[in-house]
């Protein structure tokens, strides 16, 4: 911003950008911080915790706005997910669904959401495949999604809680997936 001087930056464990100087303006601090306009700042700025590694295909049925998903990640350092408690965002090009917090249900085999979020109907299972390395398997499923720009590679993004990444994929043509 105009007449603000950063005196320095710094990087946590969790991906937060601490950000220190002086502002002659109001400048946009950590919430709860006092007015800064003329003074001294410092301001925490929260990004997320990347994937360490993330890799997925992508099948989209064009005429029922239907797409399958299958992909593999696992968290970046510092970061761990609880799908039970955290929300998911599921991002296909410009195409975007949140399954709220506490709506993915455990079972033996890992956690599933089946329902219908938007007019989308959507069905997701993760599991943990290998509880040592962290490594989970994620596949969804989902018919009146609206997938405009799902042309040639497609950015997909999945965050879970603080945690997310983003890959670009080819698309793949397939029939519409079978949903429950």
């Amino acid at each position: 911003r105009d007449g603000a001087t950063g005196y320095g930056i710094a990087v946590d464990a969790a991906a937060n950008a601490y950000v220190t100087g002086m502002s002659g303006l109001d400048f946009p601090t950590t919430p709860g911080a006092p007015n800064t306009s003329g003074m001294d700042f410092a301001s925490k700025f929260s990004f997320g915790i990347p994937f360490e590694t993330f890799r997925s295909r992508l099948h989209v049925d064009r005429d029922d706005d239907a797409f399958r998903l299958e992909a593999v990640f696992t968290p970046g350092q510092g970061g761990s997910i609880e799908p039970s408690t955290q929300p998911v965002t599921l991002s296909i090009g410009d195409y975007a669904v949140t399954i709220p917090a506490g709506s993915l249900r455990r079972r033996e085999d890992g956690y599933v959401f089946r329902g219908v979020i938007n007019g989308t109907a959507l069905e997701l299972f993760l599991r943990d495949v290998d509880h040592r390395s962290e490594r989970y398997v994620l596949m969804a499923e989902a018919r009146n999604a609206k997938l405009t720009s799902a042309t040639n590679p497609v950015a997909v993004t999945l965050s879970i809680g603080d945690n997310t990444g983003t890959t670009d994929v080819d698309v793949r043509r397939i029939q519409a997936p079978r949903l429950w």
